[in-house]
């Protein structure tokens, strides 16, 4: 038989549940297997209530009450898994009149609480002596043959010589220097024990991201050091994150590798946005259809998959670059000198950080041919774009004229709509967008709040034939 329940009267679990003044060994054996799951410690519900009422009682402050009450609620599981009808139970147990001068009506609640259980059961009682004696009057050995009856100071060696457990223990638990506990699962897989960075991640995020070391009842330890039941960990925090992926060829703990996981796949992310960027500058959208359609002829679920791969080293700019040409190309664009897009003409006696502005006026694209770029006198506002047949360049000094010409065959022209916002506006403007330019465009904003009028933003991929 394999007893998996300790079902306690009133008088023990507050035995078990208030420090006693001197160490009692028995009572401390008991806890040392409770905390590690060895066995559970189950009580009635007339049991518990019991117990909360006793605690007001004895104990005026009502910080004290409300802690007592929560360790005592953190020991305990009232039943509720079990499928058990209390009323039955209570029914039973008035049925079992008359009992004994020692033995109250609660006591009797939990005895045949203890046998509903199944499966075997303790039952934890003050008065295991008149229990057994009560049983054995009222004839009723068959059928509590299976429930053990003990008391405080029989249990230990009980458990010293029970199985207590059919399947191992699958966590331990681990204190804090200020005593605070922390359970912590043991991996199924491997039957590794957790390290000082699981429990570290077990107090908090943070702490875990920070982990630079451990201390294990006051010894330094290397940080992939497995735990034991009941040790007392010191974690050492840098000023800094400072997480190593070697960790995750120790942890064991799911939250431990999921934090992190989750951290390195950001910063993997970062960094492909960085070397996008140092690519293609703010051609495309990293939300927009350019991206994700190279991710996915890439075999990547989205662009931020994409980007972690790029981040991570697992792909290379090259590559992608490639296929962002093929993807172009599929649509009908051409790619000049291998240059994917220069959203800027090329200016020659001009700086070239200077800030280039596309004339409203006439639009200039690519296959205009040459274009006109129009500089202040002390060429400090932007260069503004022309085409070369504007009617407005008639009113600008030749001087301030210079022929230009794009170093590209495309180009992406932001545009900005403002309209009345009325109910589908903005469903008309995309199936618009979508006709006329298919998917060469990526929506960069839309604002349709309230009764203002709605704005949207979109840049639009534009080559040789492209009429706007």
């Amino acid at each position: 038989m394999h007893y998996h329940h300790i079902v306690t009267s009133f008088s023990p679990l507050l035995d078990l549940l208030l420090e006693p003044e001197q160490s009692d060994e028995r009572i401390d054996r008991l806890k040392q297997a409770v905390r590690a799951g060895e066995p559970y410690i189950e009580v009635s519900p007339i049991t518990i209530n019991s117990a909360i009422r006793y605690i007001e009682l004895e104990y005026p402050s009502l910080n004290e009450q409300k802690r007592l009450t929560c360790e005592l609620l953190d020991w305990v599981r009232v039943n509720s898994e079990h499928g058990i009808e209390y009323q039955n139970i209570l029914e039973e147990a008035n049925n079992l009149r008359p009992y004994p001068d020692s033995l109250a009506f609660e006591d009797i609640v939990n005895l045949v609480f203890a046998k509903e259980i199944g499966g075997g059961s303790v039952y934890l009682t003050g008065e295991s002596v008149v229990m057994q004696q009560f049983i054995a009057d009222k004839n009723l050995g068959l059928e509590y043959q299976d429930l053990q009856i003990l008391d405080l100071e029989s249990l230990p060696e009980w458990l010293d010589n029970n199985s207590l457990f059919s399947h191992p223990r699958d966590f331990i638990i681990v204190r804090t220097p200020a005593g605070d506990e922390i359970k912590l699962r043991i991996d199924p897989h491997t039957e590794r024990y957790p390290t000082p960075v699981d429990f570290a991640y077990g107090i908090h995020t943070n702490i875990g991201h920070r982990c630079q070391g451990a201390f294990v009842n006051g010894k330094e330890v290397p940080l992939n050091t497995q735990l034991q039941n009941n040790q007392v960990v010191q974690i050492i925090e840098g000023f800094n994150k400072c997480l190593d992926r070697a960790w995750l060829e120790f942890v064991t703990t799911k939250k431990a590798k999921e934090e992190i996981r989750k951290w390195f796949k950001e910063k993997d992310i970062e960094k492909g946005i960085k070397i996008l960027k140092q690519e293609f500058a703010d051609l495309y959208s990293l939300n927009g259809e350019i991206y994700l359609e190279a991710a996915r002829q890439l075999h990547y679920k989205n662009t931020r998959t994409l980007l972690k791969s790029l981040g991570a080293g697992q792909i290379s700019i090259d590559k992608i670059k490639r296929q962002i040409e093929l993807e172009l190309k599929r649509k009908g664009f051409t790619i000049a000198n291998n240059n994917v897009l220069d959203t800027l003409p090329a200016i020659s006696g001009i700086d070239p950080n200077q800030e280039i502005i596309l004339a409203s006026c006439c639009l200039p694209l690519p296959q205009d041919g040459e274009i006109i770029g129009v500089v202040s006198e002390r060429n400090l506002k932007p260069l503004r774009v022309h085409r070369q047949d504007c009617l407005n360049l008639k009113n600008i000094k030749p001087e301030h004229q210079k022929i230009l010409q794009w170093n590209c065959q495309f180009c992406t022209i932001k545009i900005q709509v403002t309209m009345k916002n009325r109910s589908g506006i903005l469903m008309s403007i995309y199936d618009k967008l979508t006709e006329l330019f298919g998917r060469n465009f990526n929506v960069l904003k839309v604002d349709a709040a309230g009764r203002n009028p709605a704005t949207l933003e979109f840049d639009v991929l534009c080559s040789e034939g492209c009429d706007l």
